[in-house]
């Protein structure tokens, strides 16, 4: 059961880190589009 945990665990923090840096790329290419147009 212990591993079960740490594996549910770490996909969450997977998806979490995941989800955090697909919102941060969007951001950072409307900023370079905004700049360039």
């Amino acid at each position: 059961m212990g591993e079960s945990c740490m594996v549910v665990l770490w996909s969450k923090v997977y998806a979490d880190l995941l989800f955090f840096a697909f919102a941060w790329v969007v951001s950072f290419v409307e900023s370079c589009v905004r700049v360039v147009y």
